[in-house]
């Protein structure tokens, strides 16, 4: 995208639909009310519950930090700026991520809407937790805290 389509003010719309485009805004507020308790909860689930000792609690919570920069190259990388050759591709790579690009002070688009957000957030959940066990509960908190900041 050229530095000439960037607006710097304004919101973007993606659909005619009020109820649709309704749905593809998030109040920042929104994600920190629903994560910032995931997150808590999960350290002392894990802490009291799961027995996991502070030591590697704070490990694996420090790694699912950097873990989600690892994360975030690679899904702009090839997911969110791959090629898009038809009108439909290049749509859904519109909405997906391209929407943020063309109105990026729009605070509206800063997080993934909540139903997506919320189900994609416990998909890569519970392949953690098949992949590390109860260390999940350490090691996810601080992947989504990469994802807030």
């Amino acid at each position: 995208m050229s530095q000439e389509t960037i607006k710097n003010k304004g919101r973007g719309r993606i659909f005619e639909n009020d109820v649709l485009e309704f749905l593809t805004r998030t109040n920042p507020l929104v994600i920190y009310c629903i994560y910032f308790p995931v997150i808590g909860g999960m350290l002392y689930y894990g802490h009291v519950h799961k027995l996991l000792g502070f030591r590697l609690e704070a490990i694996l919570f420090v790694t699912g930090i950097l873990f989600w920069s690892l994360f975030e190259y690679f899904a702009h990388r090839f997911l969110f700026h791959m090629p898009a050759n038809t009108p439909r591709a290049k749509r859904f790579v519109f909405i997906m991520h391209g929407i943020h690009h063309e109105y990026p002070r729009d605070k509206g688009r800063l997080f993934m809407p909540v139903i997506p957000s919320v189900t994609l957030a416990t998909i890569i959940f519970l392949t953690m937790r098949l992949l590390m066990g109860w260390n999940a509960l350490a090691f996810f908190p601080g992947f989504m805290l990469g994802y807030i900041c």
